[in-house]
């Protein structure tokens, strides 16, 4: 399956005022409970922020071997 919707969410972002030749960043997480992958393989987070480049960041879903703890 490709381009398909797995997750989608909305919301506002006020970043504090940055001085001229400064950078800023806001990290944000969110938690994917819930969210399933149907198969392994290549997939990525799309990000929109109204007018500016659209930003993307991919990433590979592997099956996990029987008995494998995280940690």
């Amino acid at each position: 399956m490709t381009g398909g919707i797995l997750f989608e969410a909305t919301g506002d972002i006020t970043p504090p005022p940055v001085a001229p030749g400064e950078f800023s960043t806001a990290n944000q997480v969110f938690t994917l409970v819930g969210v399933q992958f149907q198969q392994p393989g290549s997939y990525k987070f799309v990000v929109n922020l109204g007018e500016l480049p659209v930003h993307e960041t991919p990433f590979m879903v592997v099956q996990a071997e029987l008995g494998m703890q995280a940690g």
